[in-house]
């Protein structure tokens, strides 16, 4: 390519970046640094650049010129592995000096390195969506759909409650409820009944660096307003007995995470 074409060449390369096959590493033995460095060479960076994270580290902060006189190589040569650095999410460049992302170096892959990736592949991936239409499973196995079982039983249960004279609302309340229980990376929703998520949901659930499951025993719908690349961000699986329902655009970017026994309903 001459130079006139790439003057013309409509991408601009925002971010590079390398995961290496990753070799074996006996952590028993390993020291805290060889671990370290074990990670950041699975990121693509070379030992000089290590070098500078572990500076960074121990200092906290930095600026160019340090690095530069720190390690005697230019200050253009130190500004490529600074932005190496903070382009794997490891680091934050704030005026004039970079500092960690995260006190952790997990927590810097989980919560800015990983997100990071996503939003770009999720980008491309949802481009790809406009020229295919793909499919949701649907598991038809059944002879009667689940909701229609699931508004039968809520007739019985009203109809033996009333003959006790006891108010059914108070019992729907309870079988409408959700009943939620967190670990250390997912948040896991069961809903009986009806339930919804909402927008607010899921930035909620982004915020905690989770990611949601939910299981449906009736029917589920997803908010209008819920934004496709929210909604691959934050949702881990959806199991449905019974009936979802949603937009197209938000149903289609999370396909690979849907199943539902029952029916799946589009909604405006």
């Amino acid at each position: 390519m001459n130079k006139d074409e790439k003057s013309k060449d409509p991408f601009e390369i925002l971010a590079e970046w390398t995961i290496r096959k990753l070799k074996k590493i006996d952590f028993e033995t390993a020291s805290s640094e060889e671990i370290v460095r074990w990670v950041l060479y699975s990121l693509g960076l070379e030992k000089l650049a290590q070098d500078i994270y572990l500076y960074l580290k121990e200092k906290g902060s930095v600026t160019t010129t340090e690095v530069a006189e720190k390690f005697g190589i230019s200050p253009t040569t130190a500004r490529k592995y600074l932005e190496e650095i903070h382009t794997l999410g490891l680091a934050d460049y704030i005026g004039r000096v970079y500092q960690l992302s995260r006190e952790s170096l997990r927590q810097s892959i989980r919560r800015v390195l990983l997100p990071r990736i996503h939003e770009v592949i999720t980008y491309i991936a949802n481009i790809a969506g406009k020229v295919e239409i793909p499919k949701i499973r649907r598991y038809t196995d059944f002879t009667i759909p689940i909701t229609d079982i699931t508004e039968s039983i809520m007739k019985n249960v009203e109809k033996s409650l009333s003959s006790l004279g006891i108010h059914f609302q108070k019992v729907t309340d309870i079988l409408s409820s959700k009943i939620m229980e967190e670990t250390e990376e997912i948040i896991k929703l069961s809903v009986f009944h009806k339930g919804h998520i909402t927008r607010e949901d899921l930035e909620r659930t982004k915020e905690k660096g989770k990611k949601l499951r939910v299981d449906v025993f009736g029917i589920l719908e997803l908010e209008s307003d819920i934004d496709p690349i929210l909604a691959r961000e934050t949702i881990h699986q959806i199991n449905v007995f019974g009936k979802l329902i949603g937009p197209k655009e938000v149903l289609t970017a999370i396909i690979d995470r849907l199943k539902v026994f029952g029916r799946i309903v589009y909604s405006e």
